[in-house]
């Protein structure tokens, strides 16, 4: 779902640095977290509450926390080397509008 939103929004300035990226990440984390929450209480809840729905979310807190926290730590080592993999591949194959120097282009 973060890669989703991260491609839906590509063109906006954000995603091409990375200290713009990071908070994305870290929020992408809880909000992860929370939409499987909330697919627990809907999956195995009957006559779900409100109370029920704010225990999930803050007994979840800390592996929700986790989850944040490992999406800044690989963000910010990583992403500059997927970024120039990702970009090289499309390239390669011609993907989204990149030059395919592979394929002849016919007229």
């Amino acid at each position: 779902m973060m890669g989703l939103s991260a491609g839906l929004l590509k063109d906006w300035l954000w995603p091409r640095r990375r200290l713009l990226l990071l908070p994305f990440g870290f929020i992408w984390g809880f909000l992860f977290g929370w939409i499987m929450n909330l697919w627990y209480l809907v999956g195995f809840g009957e006559n779900i509450t409100l109370g029920m729905v704010v225990a999930g979310m803050v007994s979840s807190f800390y592996f929700d926390l986790a989850h944040a926290l490992s999406n800044l730590f690989f963000l910010y080592v990583f992403s500059t080397r997927w970024k120039a993999i990702l970009e090289r591949f499309k390239v390669k194959y011609g993907l989204l509008g990149g030059a395919c120097p592979h394929v002849a282009k016919s007229k």
